[in-house]
């Protein structure tokens, strides 16, 4: 395992060996001529002087020495003597032209800067140590033995300034080195981040591609963010012939068992724009006249760290092949209903002749009473599953004729309002629009008295249930409301399954054989509207019908 020291002393030889030595070498060498030629027209005959062309030749083969470094097969280590060698052969340079010592001296500054820019402090200690070897010792000698006080002061005054230089050199070298290495571990850092996002992407659009569920996943503006295979094939049904990308008014989504088409600000995709949370919204997605499937939606809003909505997730569920299986199955239940009722009928009219003899013993008449109160009974919940189990007979049922939904639930709660009364709960209908529409009046007098009563039988003595009728954009609204015990999500999702009764309701022994919010869907879905529900466990449910006025 590698230790901060180590990781320096690599990173320090990496620098000096990837430094190229030999172009500032020759740069230097050159410069060293170029102000050699502007001395020689000053004083030609010193430099031609020994001194000075010791310095040049010793210049020039530390060139040569450097151009061949690679054939030499030096450690990249040993590199740091080429400077240390340049500041040296200045010396002679320095020392033929004293007079002009001033001038020639600050070639020594170049190889000293260069010594601190690859080799840091060390070569700013090593330049230091040559230029005092070379500049200052010589002066100090040659003042000897009765050195002078400027004498001193110029041979510690170079060797500090070159020794300042160097060190704001290699200070700033390192620095830049640091940060170079900060830089690159951030780099390092947010490729490792991205590498991983992009893998994490990867995975989480492999594992939604392989639900067969449709997922669509919207941003806080209804942009799409990501779709999945399921949902792609799906998608493909709404498109209008020759429209690729169609606007949302032209995508074909319908109400179930109708051609109706759904508005488009109550689509599911809108609805989750809109910061709505549903579950078991039933559409039904293709042409009419071609392939259809129907669709259970349910959309979740999605909070970020910050608890700010950051968009929504619908799921699309295809439920075309349990409808069709519910249809048949519903037909067969309802052909063994049909036929149980004559029976059952028959039974009831003998048990009322027998009942009427007087000769009966009252023994014998009030046990065939409990007989007819159980055929009764039986006879009740025969006829619950022919309405639940043949809505398409509902529909076929259906005497439609102009009505107002606002009247038919004041209707509704006048009748309730004694038993209402009786448990404790207050009962308020509110009317806010009332338009004429084409409906049963029958029929929708039995699923506003089915949602009142189930209300008024979940709503503890106290609390009140609001029914509120109220004209929306292309269709009319009714809501029933209560501050009952509320649903759990799961229960919302099976709410209207036949037979299907939630825990709480099992637990207390509430009366009921979970048909009758099944009927109120099937006669809503004949009339060609909607029905859902939103609740809160402990904080009450609210149910909405919703009727389009294209049906007038």
């Amino acid at each position: 395992m590698s230790t901060p020291d180590a990781s320096r002393r690599r990173s320090f030889l990496a620098i000096a060996s990837r430094d190229h030595h030999l172009p500032k070498q020759c740069w230097f060498f050159a410069f060293v001529l170029a102000i050699s030629a502007l001395l020689a027209i000053v004083s030609p005959q010193k430099v031609l002087g020994p001194e000075y062309l010791a310095g040049i030749i010793a210049l020039a083969l530390v060139t040569v020495l450097t151009a061949t470094w690679h054939v030499l097969r030096v450690r990249p280590s040993a590199a740091i003597w080429i400077p240390i060698a340049d500041i040296l052969a200045v010396a002679p340079l320095r020392d033929a032209f004293r007079v002009e010592a001033a001038t020639v001296t600050l070639l020594a500054f170049v190889p000293a800067l260069w010594a601190a820019y690859s080799w840091r402090y060390v070569g700013a200690a090593a330049s230091t140590v040559a230029v005092t070897i070379s500049f200052a010792i010589p002066t100090l000698v040659r003042a000897y033995p009765d050195p002078t006080g400027a004498a001193v002061v110029r041979s510690v005054l170079l060797a500090l300034v070159v020794l300042q230089m160097t060190l704001m050199i290699a200070m700033a070298t390192t620095r830049s080195v640091q940060e170079s290495h900060r830089s690159e571990e951030a780099l390092r850092q947010k490729t490792e981040m991205l590498r991983v996002t992009t893998e994490q992407e990867n995975l989480f659009q492999n594992v939604i591609d392989s639900l067969s569920v449709g997922i669509v996943i919207v941003d806080k503006d209804g942009h799409d963010l990501m779709m999945n295979r399921a949902q792609t094939e799906l998608h493909r049904l709404a498109l209008p012939e020759g429209e690729p990308d169609p606007a949302e008014d032209q995508l074909l989504v319908h109400y179930p068992d109708t051609g109706a088409m759904i508005p488009p600000h109550v689509r599911p995709v809108r609805r989750a724009v809109d910061q709505e949370t549903f579950t078991n919204y039933i559409v039904v997605l293709g042409d009419p006249g071609g392939e259809r499937r129907t669709v259970s939606t349910a959309a979740r809003q999605i909070v970020d760290t910050k608890g700010q909505r950051g968009g929504a997730v619908i799921v699309f569920n295809d439920i075309s092949t349990f409808t069709e299986h519910a249809r048949q199955q519903r037909r067969i239940t309802a052909d063994v209903s049909h036929e149980m009722r004559t029976p059952l009928t028959s039974i009831l009219g003998y048990l009322e002749l027998a009942m009427d003899d007087p000769r009966m013993d009252p023994q014998i008449r009030q046990e065939l009473a409990v007989v007819e109160r159980n055929a009764e009974q039986l006879l009740h919940l025969v006829g619950d599953l022919l309405d639940g189990m043949s809505p398409h007979a509902a529909e076929r049922s259906l005497d439609r004729s102009p009505a107002r939904l606002g009247d038919i639930a004041c209707e509704a709660c006048t009748t309730l309002r004694p038993r209402a009364q009786s448990v404790g709960v207050e009962l308020t209908c509110t009317v806010r629009q009332n338009r004429l529409i084409s409906l049963d009046t029958a029929r929708m007098t039995q699923v506003l008295v089915n949602l009142i009563s189930n209300a008024l039988k979940f709503t503890p003595s106290g609390g009140h249930v609001d029914v509120t009728v109220t004209d929306v954009e292309g269709a009319v609204e009714a809501q029933v409301s209560d501050t009952g015990i509320g649903m759990t999500p799961d229960e919302q999702a099976n709410l209207f399954r036949e037979y299907y009764r939630t825990e709480t309701a099992a637990k207390k022994q509430i009366p009921g054989h979970g048909l009758g919010l099944a009927i109120t869907q099937s006669i809503v879905r004949a009339h060609g509207g909607q029905i859902s529900v939103r609740s809160e466990q402990g904080q009450g449910s609210a149910f909405t019908i919703r009727m389009p006025s294209a049906e007038a």
